[in-house]
């Protein structure tokens, strides 16, 4: 059963990349990388190879809700493998044979979003090596977690985005924040990044005159997509804190607990070195907390190999998108404020993706405290981390061709 569902995956997968392997190079990387996930799945089935015990807790919550056991898991995740298994059958090998082809068609996303942007070339051939190939990206597609949910959920969401922006089509922005839901139901934390969006939108249409229809419909997806996964969510708590005037001291408490020495293993970072006592606290610690999360492990904080290969293969990406940007706009400033003006629609994604970046930072940089746990849940914004390396690297070749 399992061979043929193997079998189908990857029919599908030809399908998809059919268009998007450009050259012989993007061909061999998008196959050598559906193989390796192939064979991972059942390793990591046996060995647990990527050392996700998370997994093994999603997937008996589900045996049990499938077994009748309990009606329904807490974990909205476990109910979701739990609805597979009813429709499907019991194989948790199959579940995790589905986010491997998730992860792949995250890929393909991100490649369609290159397209869209006309990234071509060796710039191409590269950005889709970082992505195919990326160890913890691999690792985490072939678990039973629902990371790969959010890495396609996301890029997907910005592709429309990018189609948005280029397009100016309302529909598209509709699009953009309904790929988005599953994410959120799953973790309301990834509502940031529709935040993000939903600024942006309102900040394009400053000066211009709005068609009310369009304010009804984005206020109508506001009330039907938020309203209902706030009030089920995990926050429920939160907001009843706002309501009764004890947020901000929640908040302080909240945070404080992140600082608490409570994780397995070696990688927990900034223990009990960032007292929060005051709000004010909180928004001065913010910063570094974001640092953390995007960037763990620190180099100082290497102490084993799979350290080192999280940060050569993870946290460099970040550092030198970070790098790229900020040699962009400091060594090629006139010209680059030229090319802005020439271009606004290119800026204006490049802006959008790293606002989402920092922005989706916040709440993770608070929510987590260890460098595996940082690692695995700023995966879903690996995709758009390349395209903005990828974008960087175009415009600064455009810039100095044109103004060096």
């Amino acid at each position: 059963m399992i061979v043929l569902w193997i079998v189908c995956f990857t029919i599908i997968l030809a399908g998809v990349f059919q268009k998007l392997c450009i050259t012989s190079n993007t061909k061999l990387i998008v196959i050598l990388s559906w193989i390796i996930r192939i064979i991972l799945v059942p390793i990591d089935m046996v060995t647990n190879i990527t050392r996700q015990p998370d997994q093994f807790m999603f997937l008996g919550e589900a045996e049990r809700v499938f077994s009748g056991e309990i009606e329904s898991s807490v974990q909205d995740y476990s109910n979701l493998i739990a609805l597979a298994y009813k429709i499907f059958g019991l194989s948790p090998l199959l579940i995790k044979l589905s986010n491997a082809f998730i992860g792949m068609l995250g890929l393909a996303v991100a490649l369609h979003c290159m397209r869209r942007l006309s990234i071509e070339g060796k710039t191409y051939e590269i950005v889709t090596a970082m992505l195919a190939f990326s160890p913890i990206t691999i690792f985490i597609s072939v678990t039973a977690l629902r990371d790969p949910i959010y890495y396609l959920s996301v890029t997907l969401s910005f592709f429309y985005f990018i189609k948005w922006v280029q397009e100016k089509r309302n529909i598209d922005f509709i699009i953009t924040i309904l790929v988005l839901v599953p994410s959120i139901y799953l973790h309301f934390g990834h509502a940031v990044i529709a935040c993000v969006y939903f600024a942006i939108f309102f900040l394009s249409r400053r000066g211009k005159r709005t068609n009310r229809s369009i304010v009804k419909i984005i206020l109508c997806l506001i009330g039907f997509v938020g309203l209902p996964l706030v009030l089920r969510s995990r926050i429920t708590g939160q907001v009843s804190m706002v309501l009764n005037g004890s947020f901000t001291q929640g908040l302080i408490s909240y945070v404080s607990t992140s600082n608490v020495a409570n994780s397995t293993g070696n990688s927990a970072y900034l223990e009990g070195t960032l007292d929060v006592n005051s709000f004010w606290q909180i928004i001065l610690y913010t910063p570094l907390r974001m640092l953390y999360f995007l960037l763990s492990p620190m180099i100082w904080d290497i102490s084993r190999g799979s350290d080192l290969l999280a940060f050569m293969t993870d946290s460099v990406v970040f550092i030198f998108a970070g790098v790229l940007f900020y040699q962009l706009h400091r060594k090629y400033k006139k010209a680059h404020r030229s090319l802005r003006r020439e271009n606004p629609e290119l800026w204006l994604i490049l802006v959008s993706g790293i606002a989402v970046i920092l922005a989706f930072s916040v709440p993770f940089g608070w929510g987590t405290i260890t460098a595996g746990t940082a690692i695995r849940h700023r995966n879903c914004l690996l995709p758009l981390t390349c395209l903005m390396i990828a974008i960087c690297k175009n415009y600064r070749v455009a810039v100095s061709e044109k103004y060096v």
